[in-house]
């Protein structure tokens, strides 16, 4: 081999060599490398453990700063308000609802007394009335004084009442939260405090400066359940007993605080009637039971008596705890404890087909159904039969004063959509879907369906469940509807049919699978209370928020509960998608429903929720508005302070607390008698000699009427009427329609729009218009407008010729003269017979309260309401002269202290006026008209309570 070639191998060996030497270096680098990534991923690997048992250990705590900060967020949304709390006068915090006026009043009185008198005789004059079932929670809000003036000491009692809401918001909050994650996980819990924290049913009643008793009786309740559902839950007999008594304590006091308590007392006796019927009770649980109800005996019998024993055994809700204490004492004697021997012979007697559980509620209703034919009667019965049906009927009642109260007011389904929006997706004609509303309902469905799931009728069971509950809530559907208008007999006969239907269902479906091997029973035996519990807590919740609108704040709760468990049922659903692509967009979607930040019809729950609580919070100002701030002040100083006001119940607490005056009614309408005085014989008196009889016999030295008689006519028309609403009547409000008006040679023909309803049957030219089914359209008034020279000066007057009215019936039209106009201080009565009333004419004002037309509005006063006191003092400012109000002196209310009565923005306005009561010389009454006058609710006559 040639030197040449030799160097050429060599050459070409060494490239190899390199070649090889790069590989190793190259594959012990990617060896590295990998080595590097493996370390790295078992790093990030044990980091993660390291996190996730981090979260694990302090999962607590976590839990614990998401709850403070939801209620933060519901504290914060709750106190917006407070700049608008103060009254302008004297530069105190004041209530921002009517009845917590009573309770700043009462706490007040103890701070400023060291101690509550025990008749207030400021009320309900001369009688006065017992201040026992108020001292509860006028003695908390001193308490909550007295705490925070530890931290300030200038804080005042006023602070303390308006502060007092959001301070029980936040306890309840907490409570809440414990009880949601003992009955089922921190999740739940969570979402479920944010859903209460921020719903705007929820809001009102805890904002700040509404003192009244929900707040505090709703934390009590959830302190109640947490103890109870702690005393259930464990397994230890004497830590069980310790906690029901605890338990029972707290229902006691929520007794004390809120009449709310009845919901408390239903929702554990039927859970434990149930849970007996399912033969579910143990030893432990009657105790616990025991022990519940001896915890809120005394409390409300005894530390502050507000009820008799007999009150509450006799109550058909209350009742019902003690009607349970009677079976569970049966059960556990017969049949737990086999004494008298009797559970053999029951046993055989019965062939064993049916459980010891029924057997005993058998044998408990069967005893006590005799005791009462022999003790009270088979009349005695039927009237608590009659009551319980009546109670899901009217949670709240059904007599004349009841149904004119817009917080009783019985509120459609529609109404539910409405309030437990928002409506996500709503465009155009489509209204959207009401998320909140269909997140619980179908909560309730997804928690009975977990509850029977291992049973091999799931289905059936699930469907008769899903069926109850829509017919039940939904039975009410719509004032619009037909047929499920909740009057309709056939809507009465599905919503009372629907519970009878599932109960017996339920019970048919147990009873034979007690008596066939199939494992059904046993499978029955096994269903989690809890969901028993919470479907019960739903169930009556749903009866109390179709009774009354007032009856939403309460039903939000159990609401929050089981639209959180349809959100973490759904999204563990999704989550065991096993196709990634749908799991992910899924999730997002779910996401996106409830907290999409968007606008309009993309906005999620969450967002909407925080919104409208916010501006709920923001803008909820005092009805106790700076017009009766003002007013008060006039009062304070210029009316002697044993003065006497007579009027309409509702502003009797503003009167008592703000204006420091007493009052013959307010709004404990302890004596619905005297709201029938006050309606019939006063307001609408045909006479004032009529009405002075009924403010003599009270003492009454001055009257005040306001504005809001005008809308509440109806009201106190209807509570004051007789069997026949013979003075039943309204007032409608007609609106000029300049392009209708009409000019003639020498006359000015006014147009008003707008439609009354007759309140009373009309003839004409010998045709019936029958009340409630004719009425007015329109109103024409013609007028001259004249010149007088009065010295230099040139005065315009304004002559009004007689008005006439376009009445319809049935679809025809026909022009009837109207034979009376009141303008500016002065009544024109014409001789043409006709409609009976008086069109009251009234300036319309601009949104800054200018004058936008001094004729631009009207009032139409039927006859029956030109006879009536109220608007010959208030409408007619005393010019009627058919009526004699001279006993009436007007001291204060002339338009210069207000706007004069007006249309602004679509609602009527207009002063308050106060009149100064100058009985005749020589004017008495008998004692027995005294005695009349006086006398107690047994004294309402028997149509004011039968309104169907």
């Amino acid at each position: 081999m040639s030197e040449h070639e030799q160097k050429a191998t060599k050459k070409s060996d060494e490239k190899k060599r390199e070649e090889v030497v790069n590989k190793v270096k190259k594959l012990f680098s990617q060896a590295k490398e990998e080595s590097e990534n493996e370390e790295k991923v078992e790093n990030l690997d044990k980091e993660r453990e390291k996190a996730i048992k981090f979260f694990k250990a302090k999962k607590d705590w976590i839990a614990y700063i998401v709850l403070a900060a939801i209620i933060y967020i519901g504290s914060f949304v709750r106190t917006r308000n407070l700049n608008l709390l103060k009254d302008v006068t004297t530069g105190n915090f004041i209530p921002l609802a009517l009845d917590p006026h009573l309770f700043t009043k009462y706490a007040r009185e103890i701070v400023e007394t060291g101690t509550l008198a025990a008749i207030d005789m400021t009320r309900y004059v001369p009688e006065g009335i017992p201040t026992v079932k108020f001292a509860f929670m006028s003695y908390f809000i001193v308490w909550v004084h007295k705490i925070l003036s530890i931290f300030n000491p200038n804080v005042t009692i006023e602070y303390a009442a308006i502060v007092y809401p959001v301070i029980c918001f936040a306890v309840a909050m907490v409570f809440f939260f414990l009880l949601v994650r003992k009955l089922f996980d921190t999740k739940i819990a969570l979402l479920s405090s944010l859903f209460l924290a921020i719903v705007p049913a929820f809001m009102q009643r805890t904002t700040m400066g509404f003192a009244d008793h929900e707040a505090l009786g709703v934390m009590l309740m959830f302190m109640a359940m947490y103890f109870y559902v702690i005393a259930w839950q464990h397994k230890k007999l004497k830590k069980s007993i310790a906690w029901g008594f605890l338990a029972g304590i707290f229902t006691g006091l929520m007794g004390q605080a809120w009449g709310g308590w009845k919901f408390l007392i239903l929702i554990i006796s039927l859970f434990t009637l149930v849970e007996l019927f399912l033969d579910k009770i143990t030893k432990k649980d009657t105790y616990m039971y025991f022990v519940w109800v001896l915890g809120f005996l005394p409390v409300v019998t005894l530390w502050i008596p507000i009820f008799g024993i007999t009150d509450l055994v006799g109550s058909a809700t209350t009742g019902v705890a003690f009607l349970v204490v009677f079976v569970l004492l049966v059960d556990l004697l017969i049949f737990k404890m086999n004494k008298f021997g009797l559970k053999k012979k029951i046993t055989a007697l019965t062939k064993n087909k049916i459980p010891v559980s029924v057997a005993s509620l058998v044998i408990s209703f069967g005893i006590m159904l005799v005791l009462a034919l022999v003790v009270v009667g088979p009349g005695e019965i039927t009237g608590h039969a009659d009551e319980v049906t009546d109670n899901l009927l009217h949670p709240l009642g059904n007599d004349r004063w009841e149904l004119t109260v817009a917080e009783q007011h019985q509120p459609y389904f529609t109404e539910w959509i409405s309030q437990f929006g928002p409506h996500f997706l709503r465009t155009g004609g489509f209204g959207g879907f009401p998320l909140f509303l269909l997140f619980f309902m179908a909560g309730s469905v997804l928690m009975f369906f977990t509850m029977v799931k291992e049973n091999k009728y799931k289905w059936r069971l699930t469907g008769a469940f899903t069926a109850f509950i829509l017919a039940f809530s939904m039975s009410r559907y719509s004032s619009n509807s037909v047929t499920f208008n909740g009057v309709t007999g056939f809507s009465i006969f599905v919503y009372l049919g629907s519970l009878a239907a599932f109960m017996l269902y339920i019970a048919y479906f147990y009873l034979k699978a007690y008596n066939k091997d199939d494992g059904n029973y046993e499978q029955i035996l096994s269903w989690d209370k809890r969901y028993i519990f919470v479907l019960i807590w739903f169930v009556i919740m749903v009866v109390a928020a179709r009774g009354a609108s007032r009856l939403f704040f309460i039903f939000a709760p159990i609401t929050a509960i089981t639209a959180s468990y349809a959100v973490v049922y759904l999204g563990k659903m999704i989550w065991k998608i096993k196709n990634d692509s749908y799991k992910y967009l899924a999730i997002l979607l779910l996401v996106f429903v409830l907290i999409s930040p968007f606008a309009g019809a993309f906005k999620g729950l969450v967002p909407a929720f925080y919104e409208g609580s916010l501006g709920q919070g923001t803008y909820s100002g005092p009805g106790y508005s700076q017009q009766w701030q003002v007013t008060g002040d006039w009062v304070r100083n210029n009316i002697p302070e044993d003065a006497v006001f007579g009027h309409w119940w509702d502003y009797g607490y503003w009167v008592q607390n703000g204006w420091e005056r007493s009052t013959v009614l307010d709004g404990t309408n302890r004596i619905k008698y005297w709201n029938f005085l006050m309606g019939r014989h006063v307001l609408t008196g045909q006479s004032q000699e009529e009405a002075l009889k009924v403010l003599k016999a009270h003492d009454t030295s001055h009257y005040l009427i306001v504005a809001d008689e005008i809308g509440k006519y109806t009201a106190y028309s209807s509570i004051g009427a007789d069997e026949n609403y013979d003075r039943y009547s309204w007032i409608s409000t007609f609106v000029l329609n300049e392009q209708g008006t009409r000019e003639t040679r020498d006359t000015t023909v006014l147009a008003y729009e707008g439609s009354y309803v007759f309140d009373d049957d009309f003839v004409w030219e010998g045709t019936v218009y029958p009340r409630q089914q004719s009425g007015i359209g329109a109103i024409f008034i013609p007028y001259k407008e004249t010149e007088q020279h009065i010295g230099e000066e040139i005065v315009t007057t304004v002559q009004f010729e007689q008005p006439t009215a376009a009445v319809v019936h049935r679809g025809q039209r026909v022009d009837i003269p109207i034979e009376c106009v009141y303008f500016n201080e002065q009544m024109f009565w014409f001789e043409e017979e006709g409609l009976g009333g008086c069109v009251r004419l009234m300036p319309t004002l601009n949104g800054d309260g200018s004058m936008a037309h001094p004729l631009g509005a009207g009032m139409y006063v039927s006859e029956e309401g030109v006879n009536a006191l109220w608007t010959n003092l208030y409408v007619f400012n005393q010019a009627n002269p058919k009526y004699d109000t001279s006993a009436f002196e007007l001291v204060y209310g002339t338009p210069e202290t207000f706007a004069p009565i007006s249309l602004y923005q679509g609602r009527v306005i207009g002063p308050q006026k106060i009149w100064q009561i100058n009985y005749p010389e020589g004017f008495s009454i008998t004692p027995e008209e005294e005695a009349l006058y006086l006398g107690g609710n047994e004294l309402l006559p028997d149509y004011f309570y039968d309104v169907n």
